[in-house]
């Protein structure tokens, strides 16, 4: 019986310093979500209905830049159809991330860009005028 009780303090205590040891991780900075900027910006400027044009959002204000991804979703401002989708943009290092896309009408555009960071999702709307 005393044996017992020994062998079941011993089991106790071994789990209660095995749970602690396991628990504890180092503090990480978190990130606040207004400290991040993207820029936007489009090649060429003036943005052509059926041309190819290079989009690159450029972003700052990360505290972990590695793991990034951005995805963009391109809507026509009167919502009349459904949006299109890219889910990933290629990054060009410098916080630069780009892609390219031919918009197929002289209209205005809303861009969505959604950034995610390990558990940060941000997304920003920058605007697009397509000209014939």
């Amino acid at each position: 019986m005393q044996r017992t009780k020994v062998i079941s303090l011993l089991l106790i205590a071994l789990a209660v310093v095995f749970t602690s040891a396991c628990s504890s991780s180092p503090k990480s900075e978190t990130q606040d979500p207004a400290a991040v900027v993207i820029d936007w910006a489009t090649d060429p400027v003036q943005v052509k209905a059926g041309s190819e044009t290079k989009l690159t959002a450029t972003i700052s204000g990360l505290i972990y830049e590695t793991g990034t991804r951005v995805s963009l979703e391109i809507r026509q401002a009167d919502n009349k159809a459904l949006p299109d989708l890219i889910n990933e943009l290629e990054e060009a290092g410098n916080g630069q991330y780009t892609t390219k896309y031919i918009f197929k009408h002289a209209v205005t555009y809303q861009v969505y860009v959604h950034l995610y960071n390990r558990d940060l999702h941000v997304v920003k709307k920058k605007t697009v005028e397509v000209s014939e």
